[in-house]
């Protein structure tokens, strides 16, 4: 769904010299035990787990043109950050650094972010939540 009324120009493009690809503030949650079941992401704060997820879409998924969806305070329909793939396709990502994550609690998110009003017409939703995702799998 687009709304015509939402001005690109008026994201926030993430250039590569961006704070936020910038390494973590804080030093990672120290990790003594190697076979742990998961990485303790739940430690980090919302700032380093949205570079996280930056990181994520520009090195992983190789999106160019990654942007933060709006500033800090907006509306965001359920889209912490855009990018493109080489092919022109949007992919958007939506972080949930919680404690706790259900079913329900996902169904919200995908709802918001169907609901969401937004420039461009995304072909893959990213949700990157900070808890296991065998919890979701009940």
């Amino acid at each position: 769904m687009s709304d015509p009324t939402i001005n690109a120009d008026d994201w926030l493009l993430v250039g590569d010299d961006d704070p936020l690809f910038d390494p973590p503030d804080e030093a990672p949650p120290y990790v003594a035990d190697p076979l742990i079941d998961s990485l303790p992401y739940r430690q980090l704060s919302w700032e380093t787990f949205e570079k996280l997820l930056v990181r994520v879409a520009h090195k992983v998924d190789r999106l160019t043109g990654v942007r933060r969806y709006g500033a800090p305070g907006q509306r965001q329909h359920g889209i912490d950050v855009v990018g493109w793939t080489a092919s022109g396709d949007a992919h958007v990502l939506q972080g949930k650094n919680v404690q706790e994550f259900e079913e329900d609690d996902l169904a919200r998110a995908i709802e918001k972010f169907r609901q969401g009003k937004r420039p461009f017409t995304p072909t893959r939703l990213i949700l990157g939540v900070a808890v296991p995702a065998r919890t979701l799998l009940k």
